[in-house]
């Protein structure tokens, strides 16, 4: 079943957060399933016009999943062994081991549906007049480039910006550019939380790339301030 098709079919009667988190919910297992199954990924597409600068050519968070599962792996028949050693048998020791096991299948799903999710999504697309974000589940929103100040690379010791509150766009450990906005934008978040920022801290592989390319389209933008958009120029619908 598609994530269209979850939409279509699930309770409208239910708050909008709440059907935003069991979408979110069931795309991760959806695609924790097609990992599973080893179908392969969905072709990511750029349209001409568009650049596009992933987050996931860098292994490290694959690997860290691969470790963490390799946990869950050996936690699951220690825990196990333990509750059968210090409680009695019983429904109660029943439930809690049913509790574990559950809990420890939840995880590796959610891990393998959340890899798969952000291996799938087009991470940051540079259009003529718009910046458009998804990272699987993580984030998605839109940022018009009017409404971009400048964007410059991080370094190691960089830290989030404490002046102004910032939407963090990365899968790795750490970001390494940061753009900053005129105005607060919003984006959707993990569960659908709503995110709102004055500036972006995000991870692409190449950073030096997205900073150029912004810098040049916001050039041009500033040299074409007050001309009509030629028909040719990619627009999106934000």
């Amino acid at each position: 079943m598609s994530s269209d098709a979850m939409r279509r079919t699930e309770p409208k009667t239910l708050p909008a957060g709440v059907r935003n988190a069991v979408l979110s919910e069931a795309r991760i297992l959806l695609a924790a399933s097609n990992s599973i199954a080893r179908r392969p990924l969905a072709a990511l597409h750029v349209s001409p016009g568009w650049r596009r600068f992933g987050a996931m050519e860098t292994p490290s968070y694959g690997n860290m999943v691969a470790m963490l599962l390799l946990l869950i792996a050996l936690e699951a028949p220690a825990i196990h062994l333990l509750v059968a050693a210090t409680m009695e048998d019983g429904a109660l020791r029943e439930a809690l081991r049913a509790v574990f096991l559950g809990s420890s299948i939840y995880a590796a799903l959610w891990l393998l549906g959340d890899l798969r999710l952000l291996r799938q999504t087009q991470g940051v697309l540079l259009g003529d007049d718009v910046l458009l974000i998804e990272l699987g589940q993580r984030v998605r929103g839109a940022v018009r480039l009017e409404n971009v100040i400048d964007a410059r690379l991080l370094r190691s010791d960089d830290t989030t910006d404490p002046t102004s509150r910032s939407i963090v766009v990365t899968p790795q450990p750490r970001p390494n550019c940061r753009i900053r906005l005129r105005s607060a934008v919003t984006m959707r978040g993990f569960l659908g939380i709503p995110l709102r920022g004055e500036s972006l801290d995000l991870y692409v592989d190449d950073p030096g790339g997205l900073v150029a390319a912004l810098e040049e389209a916001l050039t041009v933008a500033k040299r074409d301030a007050g001309d009509s958009p030629s028909p040719d120029r990619p627009r999106a619908q934000v």
